[in-house]
């Protein structure tokens, strides 16, 4: 998970898209634990599409974590 630093953008997209698939088989303390500092932290991301890839995934893990409850 320690792409979401690298400076190719597309590298930093790779982490979101690992949440976005793996967040269906992790409870919310893990996903609250491990993936929402990463999540801040690309959340303010200088190019849009990172930033825009963190809104999608934010909806998945919500919407993940959601039919696990």
């Amino acid at each position: 998970m320690c792409q979401h630093t690298e400076p190719n953008y597309l590298h930093r997209l790779t982490p979101l898209f690992f949440m976005a698939i793996i967040s269906e088989n992790l409870t919310g303390d893990v996903v609250k634990a491990h993936f929402l500092p990463v999540l801040q932290t690309l959340s303010k991301d200088k190019v849009a599409n990172i930033r825009m890839n963190v809104a999608k995934s934010i909806q998945i893990l919500g919407i993940n974590l959601k039919a696990a409850v």
